[in-house]
């Protein structure tokens, strides 16, 4: 070939290729791509921030409260009465909290007319739902075995069940203050035992637990690692260094042991922080890039751990239960003290006052800053409420997130407001969720803000859907592209890019972000779920497929994973291969809707149509408030 051939096939190749690459650009969905390159990981707090107590480090283990007593006798007895160190139990529980005589009802009906019942038998604690159809014959009968009761029992308690290694919650609940037994806050028909109990719940109501890396709601065995309660080391830090030196006679040198973090060495905010990492829960809480939920030691930044969006001012709902640091935060006691009231100069952390005393002790600490400004009240009036300032100055109000449950107003206003105080409206422009303040907040990398804003809008909209979500994901999408470009190893903030990506219906981008999650973990569940709903969307079955199976495999106790393969076989017209695996879901979930839903179309298909029509009255018996558009769907499906 002659050299100028030669030169113009090298101008039509490189053409080709200029070309091809631009196509590629303007064709090819938004964050698809080839596998992320490494980032660095993110800077680990546990050890580089500046402290001098040596059991923050991630190295140091944990003990448990046994290796604690020997040497504390005194606060081990009196912490082990309080609250937080009565937060769980392994069932069955101490006696002294629920009942199960008639009184309490341990067989209700509620949800328009679904049957609940609580048995025990031979030490074990069972729960069961009765899904009824319109004969009032059992159509679906869900019966699960309550393994660990939450709560101290203060409120009431609410329950835990293990399903084909998921955990998930109950839906029957136990409510001290009117000491009766109702379906567990935030239910509906048909979903007893089906929410997933995720890492975050359970790190402020058991000690520990051990995650199954990248799934929802999976954990190892055993559930609770040592202990169930909340224990010393969760405000004390981890033991294992403190306990090796004190036992084995190191002498402590300096001012201090720094062996194991004392609340009271450190400053008020850090103080705090270890008080806010169970009880400021706010709207949203996230994880900041490369951290997990059990990364948090006392004694270090919790906002290094832990990123919380609290509402706007504007909607900020007071009576809110696990509210008290918002409250606290805006009351003039707060304020007026600059920083240095904090919880535990009202709260001693290891013990509790008892009840005859509980009035003494709190005004007590209410004169320790008072004592020259005496009650205004006449004193028969003071005495007949027990000489109590809480009773005018914290008054109880019914919660407004949780049922038969009161909550104690730690705004602390100097005269009662109304019984409930109506959220105003969002300000134009404004988000409906900003960053409560932590203190390393100065410290903040303004491109790590702004990618934990967008992670926490993302998941705003996905717990709270409604008219302000395209908004909200509006907001989200430029964020977490950014982050994503900053940062291509960020699998989170790709996973919140791909699930805001697939609320706003943009299918074609989710698919392409969750497969750059896959491509680094691809067995991470919930990247697997928006892949499969996406494939869906884009009629790309097979893909569809492959996902919902292995979102299964990785998960098989959630059936929403099987559900969605049924799904896919539907619309691939196996309906044969489809019934066979509802089949399967609801012999374990027998109250699961959407399952009874697919297979009545499935066996619509296959010629049964009596048998359909008794799977829907059983789908709309689940859930009767969505029974006209579930028999909707259900006709659009079989026409």
């Amino acid at each position: 070939m002659s050299r100028p051939a030669r030169v113009r096939l090298a101008l039509l190749a490189a053409l080709l290729l200029v070309g091809a690459g631009a196509a590629a650009y303007y064709l090819w969905p938004r964050g698809a791509g080839p596998e992320p390159v490494d980032d660095p990981p993110a800077p680990d707090p546990r050890l580089t921030f500046d402290t001098p107590f040596r059991n923050v480090r991630p190295d140091v283990g944990y003990v448990g409260d046994a290796a604690c007593a020997p040497c504390h006798q005194d606060i081990d007895h009196t912490y082990h009465r309080h609250p937080m160190g009565r937060s769980a139990f392994v069932l069955p529980a101490p006696p002294g909290v629920e009942r199960y005589d008639e009184k309490t009802h341990p067989t209700f009906t509620a949800l328009d007319h679904i049957d609940y019942r609580i048995d025990r038998q031979d030490g074990r604690v069972f729960h069961t739902e009765t899904v009824r159809d319109s004969k009032g014959t059992p159509a679906a009968v869900t019966r699960v075995e309550a393994a660990v009761a939450i709560g101290s029992g203060t409120r009431g308690r609410s329950y835990l069940c293990n399903r084909d290694g998921a955990v998930y919650q109950s839906g029957i609940s136990w409510f001290s203050e009117k000491q009766v037994w109702d379906v567990s806050p935030g239910f509906t028909g048909g979903r007893h035992a089906q929410r997933p109990v995720i890492p975050g719940c359970l790190f402020c109501h058991v000690d520990r637990v051990d995650p199954v890396p990248r799934t929802v709601n999976r954990f190892r065995e055993p559930l609770l690692v040592g202990q169930a309660n909340i224990g010393c080391e969760r405000c004390h830090g981890p033991g294992a260094l403190h306990v090796a030196e004190r036992t084995g006679g190191q002498p402590i040198t300096g001012v201090a042991d720094t062996s194991i973090v004392n609340p009271k060495r450190l400053s008020a905010g850090l103080r705090e922080d270890i008080c806010r990492q169970c009880h400021l829960q706010g709207e949203v809480r996230i994880l900041p890039r490369d951290r997990e939920v059990f990364d948090y030691r006392p004694g270090l930044p919790l906002d290094l751990f832990v990123r919380v969006f609290v509402r706007h001012p504007a909607l900020t709902d007071y009576h809110k239960s696990v509210g008290q640091v918002e409250q606290m935060r805006v009351s003039k006691c707060f304020t007026g003290s600059v920083g240095k009231l904090g919880c535990t100069s009202c709260h001693d952390p290891h013990a509790t006052p008892a009840a005859d005393a509980k009035d003494a002790f709190y005004r007590a600490r209410c004169l320790a800053c008072h004592q020259d400004r005496g009650c205004t009240l006449p004193t028969p009036e003071r005495q007949a409420k027990g000489d109590a300032c809480a009773v005018c100055h914290m008054p109880k109000a019914a919660s407004a997130n949780i049922a038969h449950t009161a909550v104690t107003d730690h705004r602390v206003p100097r005269v009662p407001p109304p019984p409930k105080a109506a959220a105003g409206a969002l300000p134009p422009g404004e988000l409906p969720v900003v960053r409560f303040p932590g203190a390393a907040e100065s410290d903040a990398d303004p491109g790590e803000r702004d990618r934990d804003l967008g992670v926490a809008l993302a998941a705003l909209a996905r717990q709270q859907p409604g008219d302000a979500a395209p908004a909200v994901l509006s907001a989200a999408v430029p964020q977490l592209t950014a982050a994503t470009d900053r940062h291509p190893g960020d699998v989170a903030a790709w996973e919140a890019l791909a699930e805001a990506r697939a609320a706003r219906g943009e299918w074609a981008d989710a698919l392409a972000a969750a497969e750059r999650v896959l491509a680094r973990h691809p067995g991470r569940e919930e990247a697997l779920q928006v892949a499969a709903e996406a494939a869906v969307q884009l009629r790309q079955l097979d893909r569809a497929a492959e996902y919902a199976r292995r979102a299964a495999d990785v998960n098989p106790g959630r059936p929403d994973h099987r559900v969605r393969l049924a799904e896919v076989l539907v619309e691939q017209e196996q309906f044969a291969a489809a019934a066979e695996v509802l089949r399967g879901v609801l012999a374990a979930w027998p109250n699961h809707g959407s399952a009874h839903g697919w297979l009545a179309v499935c066996l619509y298909q296959q010629g049964q149509a009596r048998a359909a029509l008794a799977e829907i009255d059983t789908a709309v018996r689940i859930d009767p408030s969505r029974a006209d558009a579930v028999r909707s769907w259900f006709r659009a499906r079989t026409r």
